[in-house]
């Protein structure tokens, strides 16, 4: 539930752990309760119950064939989690051609862009992955994932002013958002 995801990023695992087990105990197929427990066994270290849960998404989607763009962006997150760690290149080609494009048919599905501007750039494609960040700024001009994607991606290039330009831009958005910011500040 949505507020186990908050209790996560707030740093208090073991309330968002007892809240996903709350949702999971009434609908086992709840999407942010599961994936809230993958990333608390992320975060402890557990490696392989996480990519258990990762995969668990990847069976779920096969089963179901999710069109909402929130089920199919925890699909597509589970889904990268799973390839990288497994070391699936073809899942990324999936992820990027067919779960992400269908999520972003929403018009206002800015994350769908973020995410593929991520994934693009994780996978050294910045040709493709900074007109994604873009788009996703284009759709919500306040996406600090975006931001801090994009400054990240200049400090790579030593491009340390545009990296300064993003970072400014996103504490300006929120200035107490240190889980992106803190890792872009460049």
């Amino acid at each position: 539930d949505l507020l186990a995801d908050l209790e996560f990023f707030l740093g208090r695992w073991d309330a968002a752990a007892q809240l996903a087990e709350q949702a999971l105990g009434k609908d086992p197929n709840h999407l942010t309760a599961r994936w809230v427990r993958a990333q608390i066994l992320t975060a402890r270290g557990e490696y392989a119950k996480a990519d258990k849960e990762f995969e668990w998404f990847i069976h779920r989607y096969n089963t179901e064939q999710f069109q909402e763009p929130e089920k199919l962006l925890y699909v597509a997150r589970a889904a990268a989690e799973y390839a990288r760690w497994n070391k699936l290149p073809d899942e990324f080609d999936f992820i990027l051609n067919d779960l992400l494009p269908d999520a972003a048919v929403q018009e206002d599905c800015w994350q769908a862009h973020w995410l593929a501007g991520q994934i693009l750039i994780e996978k050294y494609n910045k040709q493709e992955g900074i007109p994604a960040l873009k788009r996703a700024l284009a759709i919500n001009p306040n996406a600090v994932e975006a931001l801090t994607a994009l400054a990240l991606s200049s400090a790579q290039d030593y491009d340390f002013v545009e990296g300064n330009n993003f970072v400014e831009q996103a504490l300006k958005v929120n200035p107490r958002s240190p889980d992106e910011i803190g890792r872009a500040h460049v």
